[in-house]
């Protein structure tokens, strides 16, 4: 939400052509009426994972955010791998090896393999929204304006 709020078509078509970057290759040699189809297609379609959302939401106003970057971005990469298994591939992860402890508890993401948690804190997951709370709350002190950001349709993004 903010970060539709925030970014302009320019710089989500940039994003989009990042993230898409062996296809943009590909259609380079087409005519550019072609091109802006399938560059438009893209814009409507993709997902822009939270990470770069987040780093996105960041870069406009550094300097205010009051939480610890480094480890923050850690939790946010965490967060992202932990949602991926559980709601993409029931619990199956697929990626490099990944391991991060968290309120005494250790998550391990081995490739092609259920992702295992061990540790005897019941709340951990309460604690994660927890933590997650807090790193949205300083994410909103880089916005000025963020009470004025209206609540988009679901699945709708604002069009300039």
């Amino acid at each position: 939400m903010i970060f539709d709020y925030l970014v302009n078509d320019y710089e989500y078509e940039t994003i989009i052509k990042k993230l898409n970057a062996k296809l943009v290759k590909a259609i380079s040699s087409l005519e550019e009426s072609n091109k802006s189809i399938i560059i438009d297609i893209l814009k409507q379609t993709a997902f822009v994972p939270l990470f770069r959302r987040f780093n996105f939401i960041i870069n406009k106003n550094k300097a205010n955010y009051k939480g610890d970057l480094t480890e923050d971005r850690k939790f946010i990469d965490f967060v992202n791998r932990l949602r991926n298994c559980m709601i993409h591939s029931n619990g199956f992860y697929h990626g490099k090896y990944f391991k991060y402890e968290f309120s005494g508890t250790e998550f391990i993401f081995e490739n092609k393999e259920i992702f295992s948690q061990v540790g005897d804190n019941q709340d951990v997951y309460l604690d994660i929204s927890l933590r997650l709370k807090e790193i949205f709350k300083n994410l909103t002190d880089c916005i000025p304006d963020v009470e004025n950001i209206p609540y988009p349709e679901d699945g709708q993004r604002k069009i300039d």
